[in-house]
């Protein structure tokens, strides 16, 4: 059976050697050199064949190229025969979860504006990751979040840190995960219920259109989305 790697990239309909390429990117984000291509190659066929797997080194640059997490990608440990049914996972989790207080959304808007000031400062690079991370933390409290007076604060969390991490993406030219956390912050600003937001995230899957080479569409899509956000967004901002 074709491995999660050998999918991930085909439904980015990416050849091996885009992935390849991608690959190089971020290792040379980090400041560090990949063997030849050939090699490469081989590595790959290898993991997408299920004859071998990724070591540590190459997951990282694997989550980072394809913007997916260890259990999408195939690489958490296979659990045995006494595995939990997932209705008695889902009760213990929600057993588990107390009720979002101030405390967590004070420390979940501490890291996003932590991450934020990083990579002002610096860029965005190696930090991509974390946000993912960061984002994916976030999602899983809204997830299991049962009253809205919980889920709408946890959500405009959810928008802003999946913006900055859309942003970060682009910066890094990695299109395909920017539309992707954009979706995920248009889609948590509506339920947050702030418009303003949702148009900042559509707007900027707009900008991903434009650096597809979709003018066209990236033009209707920002008018489309100015038209229907315009009266939610302080005078300030339309000046600018």
């Amino acid at each position: 059976m074709a491995s999660r790697i050998k999918a991930a990239r085909q439904e980015r309909e990416w050849s091996q050697t885009r992935l390849i390429g991608e690959l190089e990117r971020v290792a040379a984000r980090r400041g560090v050199t990949l063997p030849s291509r050939e090699t490469l190659k081989s590595r790959v066929s290898r993991w997408e064949n299920n004859h071998a797997k990724p070591d540590d080194f190459y997951r990282q640059l694997l989550r980072e190229a394809l913007g997916l997490d260890d259990r999408e990608l195939g690489f958490e440990q296979e659990h045995d025969s006494s595995v939990v049914p997932a209705v008695d996972q889902l009760l213990a989790v929600l057993n588990a979860s107390p009720a979002p207080d101030g405390t967590l959304l004070d420390a979940l808007r501490t890291q996003t504006e932590a991450i934020r000031l990083q990579d002002r400062q610096y860029g965005a690079g190696a930090l991509l990751e974390q946000m993912r991370g960061h984002v994916a933390n976030i999602e899983q409290h809204l997830t299991h979040a049962v009253f809205e007076s919980s889920r709408k604060p946890l959500a405009w969390q959810l928008a802003d840190a999946a913006a900055l991490a859309g942003w970060q993406a682009l910066d890094l030219s990695a299109l395909d995960q920017a539309w992707r956390f954009f979706e995920t912050a248009s889609a948590a600003a509506q339920q947050a219920g702030d418009k303003a937001l949702f148009g900042f995230a559509r707007m900027e899957q707009a900008h991903v259109l434009a650096e597809l080479t979709k003018p066209t569409a990236a033009a209707q899509l920002a008018q489309s989305v100015w038209d229907q956000v315009q009266g939610d967004v302080q005078p300030s901002i339309c000046c600018c």
